[in-house]
């Protein structure tokens, strides 16, 4: 048993002079070239963090140090992932969104442009009165459903955002993350009574999605950014509206989603847009960011 130690500990002693041999060979290609600096300093810093660990010849001095390589040779927001996933702390998704709430008035003045692609010029004021209370009780309760589609940590409703010189409020924001890579979606709730406006919803969308895009280009490099219209049932039949706008469904009588489990599979990426499914049906597919008038704060 003794010699079986000593041999480990040998053995522990030669890894240590070779990674303490490999930080000095990187250090040296540091000081003689410009370029890749800075891998060759992660590279030296790894090496020199795993003598200090053999030499240690402790578990816990083990555990430290890969923490420590890891914050090394890895992006801090893989890291900041991978603890989220572990705790679920919903703190960390909220922060992740990085997001200001939209006020009342600016949510108020959101829904009467929608009321007013609606509702006819002859509409009397009692049906007017109707409708905006239909909608606002749909947007509500739609709000309030997002939680079976996302996880609800991770799903901010009322928001506001600078971008492109512009303010634009969205009903919902919501992350969902795809291993280290997070995916965004803009959530807007349109209730409606026919299906006219479809196509001026998805195009808006868009302009959204371009917005947001430009607004986590520097803080979530790589992170896909799509949409999500919640709209009733009896309008609309169809899944998706182009590439990267998924449409979830409400059965005003039944009181349910009809696709959900469609559209959580497409969050999920589980679900492929082209099995059993025409993409944008009778609505075209949106290739260029239409522009619109946004809300302006």
């Amino acid at each position: 048993m003794e010699i079986l130690n000593a041999i480990i500990s040998n053995i522990e002693k030669l890894i240590a002079a070779m990674a303490f041999l490999a930080a000095i060979v990187f250090a040296l290609l540091h000081s003689f070239s410009s370029e890749k600096r800075d891998n060759h300093l992660k590279l030296s810093g790894s090496f020199i963090v795993a003598v200090f660990a053999f030499l240690a010849n402790n578990i816990g001095i083990y555990a430290l140090a890969s923490f420590i390589v890891a914050t090394i040779i890895t992006k801090l927001d893989f890291l900041e992932n991978l603890a989220a996933i572990f705790w679920d702390r919903k703190e960390f998704w909220g922060y992740r969104i990085q997001l200001a709430k939209a006020s009342k008035s600016q949510l108020e003045g959101k829904l009467e442009q929608d009321i007013r692609q609606e509702v006819k010029e002859d509409d009397t004021v009692k049906a007017l009165t109707d409708f905006r209370l239909s909608a606002l009780q749909f947007e509500g309760n739609m709000i309030r459903s997002l939680g079976k589609v996302f996880d609800p940590k991770r799903v901010m409703p009322a928001v506001r955002i600078e971008a492109q010189g512009l303010t634009y409020i969205f009903d919902a924001v919501a992350i969902a993350s795809k291993k280290d890579v997070p995916a965004f979606y803009v959530i807007e709730i349109k209730y409606a009574t026919s299906s006219k406006n479809v196509n001026i919803w998805a195009k808006q969308l868009q302009g959204y999605l371009a917005a947001y895009q430009e607004f986590i280009e520097d803080k979530e490099p790589g992170a896909a950014v799509r949409g999500l219209l919640i709209m009733p049932s009896e309008i609309y039949d169809k899944d998706f509206i182009g590439r990267n706008i998924g449409v979830l469904k409400y059965d005003l009588k039944n009181h349910r989603f009809e696709n959900i489990e469609a559209i959580k599979a497409w969050i999920s990426g589980n679900y492929s847009l082209y099995t059993g499914h025409k993409i944008g049906g009778d609505v075209k597919e949106i290739s260029e960011v239409s522009r619109f008038k946004p809300i302006n704060g």
